[in-house]
């Protein structure tokens, strides 16, 4: 047979994978490189460094993070020959996605028939959530490669039919179960239980092999051991909270463009090969169903008991167990028009993902490009050097690496905004300040509304707004407090019933004014709350504090051992206010208050001044896109 016999055959064969597989390496080379880079992999580039040894760049490179040290060493060297541009810095992670997919389509064809490899790696080809976390210059990818390495080892081990393949089949598995684990600590865990669900699976005479395989893969990781336990010894993932009954459920609907239509066409086709191959499976299948339920399950269980350590990017290293396990029901259906029907859905899904879920809209949640871009753009408008400038951003570096590549640097007066003092030392800036604007970049972090009303306190024109998910930019001028909009006021006059309890006269007492509003008639979307009030306080004062509480049947609502809501900003700290002041304070409603509860609201006169509180207006203010 020729050459060109031979090509033509194997383009016969497989052209259909090689087109899916092409159109989706484009659109994950689009993707790297119109995405700016993400908190996560701006933090990985921020721990590259010319260090005098291997072992230092381990101790100030790796042990600083909370992965393993595969991705952070690949990317110190990677960068220093590539660079580090978006771009180069994600090519590592795309190859290895891109292989993981060769590698399940080989899995497929191999172990089950073209169609169960078509199906499975077309399901891991295009969905959004796929492309994105198979391109950052994250962990995942390459978790995702070395897992499917590790079931080709684990199938390949079973299906060997002479001992001088085992061999081979413990290789795949040692370096996919070693380079899972060095990759990403839930890859290993993934790859652990895979290895034992494997024992189900693998005949009892090849045991031995898969066993001895295991124990090679965790000597290989002693040297790493140290790193471990040091990350071992800090707080987990405690931030991630307790994952919902339901979290399964809504980690397909994301995974799926969060697209009805997407998943109820899945959902049918799903069940019409079901009944095609009336709902039995492989031994294979199985398999796969009870590794990927396995690994799940007790995932779900560490979560609630443990430490949170389900995330939607490390469950995708793990789906294309499903993916298989399911499609094994399409080696039934009708062959008749199968490519046809097969090249409609991979228009009809790389459609949508590019057009109706937004592929090449921002995709992470910390749009730091976007905010140098807006930096750059409106210190050309307003001027520097008229401007105070504020950001709350994990790390000003991360917007630098941006800045950096225009040949600037940006500086700002402060540059992390959440503890209490950082608050009050931004209350110092702008009380101080003689200048016309004030701007704030927020990315990543937390948003409480008192920045936003120390600032318009002050400056209450908005002259620029621009809102990302978790992140905004804004920039306010001087004016006055009705150049400001809102959606609703209440006035005292309006709502006697709420104010009966409010004494405006002046007083010495611990505690002043008693007010207490329904949550329902507070509540919009988009929206917080400012509360103002007119009074005085004489001199000696040394703090009065603005108190809002929730209420659930006249109990403080908590939430464990902490309050929902328990706000009391101190107004000597807030601003100069001895004398004739307005007191002002601002809330977020949490959204574990249900409508039927109250907020609480009085001042807090702890060094028993004599002041005169007026009752407060409250006012609804717009907040986002």
């Amino acid at each position: 047979m020729t050459t060109i016999e031979t090509t033509k055959e194997y383009l016969s064969k497989h052209g259909i994978f090689l087109l899916f597989l092409f159109v989706a390496g484009l659109l994950r080379f689009a993707f790297i490189d119109v995405q700016g880079l993400s908190h996560d992999e701006l933090s990985a580039w921020n721990r590259i460094g010319d260090y005098d040894s291997f072992s230092e760049m381990l101790r100030l490179g790796v042990l600083p993070d909370m992965h393993p040290a595969f991705m952070q060493v690949l990317l110190q060297y990677w960068v220093k020959i590539f660079g580090d541009s978006a771009f180069a810095m994600r090519i590592p992670s795309t190859l290895f996605g891109m292989a993981a997919i060769l590698l399940l389509y080989r899995l497929g064809i191999r172990f089950f028939n073209q169609r169960v490899g078509l199906i499975a790696s077309l399901l891991l080809m295009f969905p959004v959530f796929s492309i994105l976390h198979t391109t950052l210059a994250r962990p995942y990818a390459p978790g995702l490669f070395f897992i499917m390495l590790l079931l080709y080892g684990v199938f390949r081990l079973e299906d060997s039919r002479v001992k001088s393949q085992y061999t081979g089949s413990s290789l795949l598995i040692i370096l996919g179960a070693t380079g899972a684990i060095y990759t990403h600590y839930y890859a290993g865990f993934s790859a652990g239980i895979l290895g034992i669900a494997a024992l189900y699976y693998v005949r009892t005479n090849r045991w031995v092999y898969l066993i001895l395989s295991g124990f090679i893969s965790m000597v290989l990781f002693l040297p790493h051991w140290h790193i471990t336990k040091e990350h071992l010894s800090r707080d987990g993932l405690g931030w991630l909270g307790k994952p919902k009954l339901q979290w399964l459920v809504d980690y397909f609907v994301t995974y799926f463009n969060s697209s009805g239509w997407i998943i109820l066409f899945v959902l049918i086709v799903l069940v019409l090969a079901g009944i095609l191959n009336r709902f039995t499976m492989s031994h294979k299948a199985r398999f796969l169903f009870l590794a990927f339920l396995s690994i799940y399950f007790l995932s779900h269980l560490v979560s609630w008991f443990y430490t949170p350590i389900l995330r939607e990017p490390g469950v995708l290293m793990f789906t294309p167990l499903l993916f298989l396990s399911f499609a094994d029901w399409f080696k039934e259906w009708p062959r008749k028009n199968f490519k046809i029907w097969l090249l409609t859905i991979f228009s009809g899904f790389g459609y949508h993902s590019v057009y109706n879920a937004g592929l090449f809209q921002i995709k992470h949640f910390e749009p730091f490009r976007e905010m140098v871009d807006l930096i750059q753009i409106h210190d050309d408008k307003y001027g520097r050097e008229n401007m105070l400038r504020f950001c709350n951003v994990t790390d000003v570096n991360y917007l630098n690496y941006y800045a950096r590549k225009t040949g600037a640097n940006l500086d700002f007066e402060l540059t992390l905004i959440e503890e209490i003092e950082e608050i009050h030392e931004l209350a110092r800036w702008i009380e101080k300040t003689e200048k016309e604007y004030v701007m704030l970049a927020r990315t990543n972090r937390a948003q409480n509304v008192i920045q936003l009303e120390i600032i318009q306190n002050k400056f209450p024109k908005q002259e620029v707004a621009h809102y990302f998910f978790n992140a905004n930019f804004n920039i306010w001028s001087r004016g006055d407090f009705s150049d400001r909009h809102f959606l609703k006021e209440f006035n005292p006059a309006n709502q006697p019933e709420w104010f009966a309890n409010w004494n405006s006269d002046t007083t010495k007492n611990e505690f002043i004014g008693d007010l207490k509003i329904p949550v329902s008639t507070l509540r919009r979307e988009k929206s917080y709350l400012l509360l103002k009030s007119i009074g005085w306080i004489e001199d000696s004062a040394t703090s009065l504090n603005f108190v809002v509480v929730g209420e659930r049947n006249g109990e403080i609502v908590s939430q464990g051992e902490s309050s929902v809501l328990y706000q009391a900003w101190d107004q000597l700290a807030l601003q100069n206010i001895h004398g004739n002041r307005c007191f002002y304070t601002a809330i977020e409603i949490p959204e574990k208050l249900k409508d039927s509860d109250e907020l609480h609201v009085y001042f807090w006169n702890r060094n028993f001044a004599q002041v005169k509180i007026e009752k407060p207006r409250i006012y609804v203010v717009p907040w986002g896109d």
